[in-house]
């Protein structure tokens, strides 16, 4: 089955045309963006509100539950429904939840807009990689979530950068104003350019029932169940320095919004560098592979935390070196631990890919918040954090090595003839 994917991949590489990867881009940036872009304002909505630190980051916390929740909806049905009319609902969803986000007058309010925001634009995530998944198989498939890895990766920062430029000059209301413009465009760019990618044919039957075999079959995958892990664990880490950044940052070292924008730039930058590499390697490395450069990347940026702490050394270039050996590690880790996850789950590849983005998104939301528990003036949290799911990844990283041995080699020569 691999080696007729695979030989397919020949024919459909090239009809994912210029307009169906902007959309896919443009859908993908659309989750990180929504919770990651209101970053740079919780400061200032603390101030606001008269919130602690913690709880206006339930913010943050209701947009990843939604995206995780939307995923987990939205990616099943799409298996049976076809992927572009979900993709329509969401974008319209995304445009109302962000207005209601602008108008909001109680931090509760701003928490609901929050989370149906993340819910809507779940669509984006969990189906932008379905179409992948619909076109693409072995290390083409691995290449091409490689740079869908530097796209949600580097997505946060760019909406932090963002979000820093608009609270400068027109405070945080404007940055929900600005989700319902860029959420209407990614609209557009679907309606013109993302045509129905999972025929009538390949459609799955939909009910209780099935829903509840196909999440069994993907949990009894081992390679998924351990490949996810990783994936899921990276994303937690993406998401506790990215919390935690504006008060270590900001709060903690005096950074200005243009300086804090500028760390937050410079992760991207390192995330987008390693994707790139992880893309032209993904031929000729397995996916266990690229995650063991990835997460050694990862380890030493937790050991500079750790040392900051231990050796009462929280300053700019501790910080900013671990954040950003951190955010750059998973441009290694997110596109071979999505690309092998689906090793044994092609059929259903849009309940699998919503299993593991609903769940990367929990994991994000539990990673979030605890970043914060000893106030906004402590980065003990953050490099506990960081160091515990540094630990877990690899632990993760060894299990899938062991249930994938001798697999993934299989199915790559036929990827590799597509290349």
């Amino acid at each position: 089955m691999e080696r007729r994917r695979d030989a397919k991949e020949t024919e459909t590489g090239a009809g994912l045309s210029a307009g169906m990867i902007s959309a896919v881009i443009a859908l993908t940036l659309m989750g990180p963006f929504t919770s990651d872009g209101l970053l740079p304002a919780l400061p200032a909505l603390a101030a606001e509100f008269g919130a602690s630190a913690d709880r206006v980051q339930l913010t943050i916390t209701a947009a990843t539950f939604g995206v995780a929740i939307g995923q987990l909806l939205l990616g099943t049905l799409s298996d049976a429904r076809g992927r572009r009319g979900l993709l329509l609902v969401g974008g319209a969803g995304m445009v109302l939840a962000s207005v209601l986000g602008a108008v909001s007058t109680s931090l509760w309010m701003l928490i609901l807009a929050c989370g149906l925001l993340g819910l809507t634009s779940a669509a984006g995530l969990a189906l932008g990689r379905a179409v992948l998944a619909d076109r693409l198989s072995g290390g083409i498939l691995t290449r091409a979530y490689s740079l869908w890895g530097a796209v949600i990766g580097v997505a946060p920062m760019l909406a932090a950068v963002g979000g820093a430029q608009i609270l400068t000059f027109s405070g945080w209301r404007a940055i929900f104003w600005a989700f319902a413009a860029l959420a209407l465009a990614t609209l557009l760019l679907t309606v013109l350019w993302l045509p129905e990618t999972l025929p009538p044919e390949r459609r799955v039957r939909t009910s209780w029932r099935t829903f509840g075999q196909s999440l069994a079959e993907v949990f009894r995958s081992r390679v998924f169940v351990a490949s996810s892990f990783v994936a899921w664990l990276g994303f937690a880490a993406v998401f506790a320095y990215t919390s935690a950044s504006p008060f270590i940052l900001q709060t903690m070292l005096g950074f200005s919004p243009t300086g804090f924008s500028l760390v937050l730039a410079a992760d991207g930058a390192g995330l987008m560098i390693a994707s790139a590499i992880a893309a032209k390697l993904a031929i000729r490395f397995t996916p266990v592979r690229l995650m063991a450069i990835g997460l050694s990347i990862a380890s030493l940026g937790a050991l500079a935390a750790v040392y900051a702490i231990a050796f009462d050394a929280v300053n700019a270039v501790t910080m900013v070196t671990s954040m950003v050996l951190v955010g750059g590690s998973m441009g290694f880790v997110f596109g071979a631990a999505t690309s092998l996850a689906l090793l044994d789950l092609g059929r259903i590849a849009g309940t699998a890919l919503a299993v593991m983005g609903a769940l990367q998104f929990v994991f994000a939301g539990i990673a979030a918040p605890l970043v914060g528990v000893a106030g906004d003036r402590s980065a003990v949290p953050y490099a506990i954090v960081i160091a515990v799911i540094v630990v877990g990844s690899w632990i993760s990283l060894a299990a899938a090595a062991r249930v994938s041995t001798g697999r993934w080699q299989a199915s790559a020569p036929a990827a590799a003839d597509a290349g």
